[in-house]
């Protein structure tokens, strides 16, 4: 084979590999899903431990339900109780329940979580941050597809943001969107429990009695 030719066949063999890299190198955007985030409002306030104890300071208690009662507070709140870590698994453990009992009886779901860097404040080993979250508003962040100046076909349409909205529409708790509950079994996984349970023996079962009168 001649020099020209194998510079010409070289050519067009380079040529067909643009189309397969740009092909894999093209956004999915259209394929992501849709980014739910929880834009209510959120009151913070710092509580402390005594030095080295499950105590809290003098006060604080008094104050914990001060800055509580000051919110508005429904069943669709959550109160989150940020516990600093003290190096001690037994004392961040009585302090977890310490800081749980302080909180006076409520509506909202109350969460003990880890510590959340994002709150913008330094946790101290011997302070607890309280956050009382409203699910008030949500944003559904869609997923973009933008065009590549490599792409060589139109972009697919952004079906992520309708199925999104859909979705928070459809939701029968907002917040389980964002931050969802614990799941507990479904109703097949529980009646699968009390079989099991029967089949153990750890169900008495007590004869029917009839009363029979003359």
């Amino acid at each position: 084979m001649r020099t020209p030719d194998i510079l010409r066949a070289s050519a067009l063999a380079l040529a067909s590999l643009l189309p397969l890299a740009a092909c894999e190198e093209q956004p999915v955007g259209s394929f992501r899903n849709a980014e739910f985030v929880a834009a209510g409002s959120r009151a913070q306030a710092s509580i402390y431990f005594q030095p080295g104890s499950a105590a809290l300071r003098p006060g604080e208690t008094e104050r914990l339900r001060s800055f509580l009662s000051g919110q508005l507070i429904t069943p669709e709140t959550d109160i989150l109780l940020h516990v600093g870590r003290t190096g001690s698994p037994l004392l961040d453990a009585r302090r977890r329940g310490a800081i749980r009992a302080s909180v006076p009886r409520t509506p909202a779901r109350v969460r003990l979580v880890g510590v959340d860097t994002t709150l913008g404040a330094d946790l101290r080993i011997d302070a607890v941050q309280v956050e009382v979250v409203q699910y008030n508003r949500l944003v559904v962040q869609c997923p973009g597809n933008p065009a590549a100046s490599y792409e060589l076909t139109t972009p697919l349409p952004n079906d992520g943001c309708s199925n999104g909205l859909n979705l928070a529409n459809m939701a029968e708790d907002v917040r389980d969107l964002t931050d969802p509950r614990d799941f507990s079994g479904s109703d097949g996984v529980a009646a699968a429990a009390a079989v099991q349970r029967y089949q153990d023996g750890k169900i008495i079962v007590i004869p029917l009695q009839s009363n029979v009168s003359n």
